[in-house]
């Protein structure tokens, strides 16, 4: 059996050619491995021949099937963003969007979710198949922080395998925003005379409106000393009392 040479060959070299087959001897007895192309599908007759030293042979003919199996669509990783609070509008690339194989031409959607709901807002993919990049758009909701994860899922449309998703998080920080306090109407009153107490209102988003802390200034000291604004009030509801100088006008 020694002197027995063993070939393979097969009928359809674009799927199985014949350098992916490999004959496996061990005496009489031999092992066939077949290794088709990648993403190739299709039929091949595979014929394997036996040959003696003196030019006998005999041959025997087997078909291989391989089907068709759907690859998973493909798409670049995404990498943690870390943003300020009300940091609007942000635009992140998406990459590598294939459908997993050169020969299947299916047509892919993109779509996005967001968890937890609250810190991001107007989640919109713009992709158009059969590109290989698109976009991904967000914003913050107004004075929101904390973190987010935003889940990108590709679909081809197969029937196996047909989605992949990739994930990134959102790390939103927290701004100090500024205090509020409501606009004052312009006053005339008479020389020597009392104004208010003038009622307005003051808030913060952080901090408690009792613990916010009002002051003034006068643009004219002499009419109006720093000394002579007093406030009143609590909380929100604060009020203002103003005494002129003596006989200054």
């Amino acid at each position: 059996p020694q002197l027995l040479q063993v070939t393979a060959h097969s009928s359809n070299q674009t799927l199985i050619p014949d350098e992916n087959i490999a004959v496996i001897r061990a005496g009489q007895s031999g092992l066939i491995t077949i290794s088709p192309l990648p993403n190739a599908n299709g039929v091949a007759s595979i014929t394997a021949t036996v040959m003696d030293p003196d030019g006998g042979s005999a041959s025997t003919v087997f078909q291989v099937t391989v089907q068709a199996v759907n690859d998973p669509p493909t798409l670049d990783a995404l990498g943690d963003l870390t943003l300020n609070e009300d940091a609007g509008l942000q635009v992140v690339a998406l990459s590598g969007i294939t459908t997993g194989a050169s020969n299947e031409l299916q047509t892919i959607s993109i779509s996005a979710v967001v968890s937890p709901s609250g810190i991001l807002t107007n989640l919109q993919v713009n992709y158009t198949s059969p590109n290989n990049t698109g976009t991904l758009s967000f914003g913050t909701v107004s004075n929101a922080n904390g973190t987010a994860m935003v889940t990108v899922l590709v679909d081809d449309g197969g029937v196996f395998q047909s989605v992949i998703t990739r994930s990134f998080l959102v790390h939103v920080l927290p701004v100090n925003d500024p205090p509020t306090i409501s606009p004052v109407a312009d006053q005339a009153i008479d020389e020597d005379t009392l104004l208010g107490p003038i009622p307005f209102q003051v808030s913060d988003l952080e901090t408690a409106a009792g613990n916010l802390v009002v002051s003034a200034t006068s643009s004219d000291s002499v009419l109006v000393p720093p000394a002579n604004i007093v406030f009143g009030g609590s909380g929100s509801r604060r009020t203002v009392q103003l005494i002129p100088a003596t006989n200054q006008s």
